[in-house]
């Protein structure tokens, strides 16, 4: 999971980069809303592994099971990237 999330982090912290690139050259249609989405979904990802970590806590047993798949979600778009791994694709329902 520590991998997933570090790719994650990596991946959104790129884009972040590229989208203030394009801002700063005045790129058109590139603007504040997607660094304001890219910064929510890094708070999200923050989020699920700060409560992924504490399992051995509060966390009731099932947290795993019902929070790991949004991080694997939030990783399909970057299934293209070199590192993504195909374990951390999503299980199709």
């Amino acid at each position: 999971m520590d991998d997933l999330v570090q790719f994650l982090r990596d991946r959104l912290s790129e884009d972040k980069a590229n989208v203030q690139s394009a801002i700063d050259t005045s790129e058109p249609n590139v603007g504040e809303w997607e660094l304001t989405d890219l910064d929510s979904k890094r708070q999200i990802v923050d989020y699920l592994a700060n409560e992924l970590a504490d399992h051995g806590g509060d966390n009731p047993w099932w947290y795993d099971d019902k929070l790991h798949p949004v991080l694997q979600l939030l990783a399909v778009p970057y299934a293209d990237r070199p590192g993504y791994r195909e374990e951390w694709r999503p299980p199709s329902h």
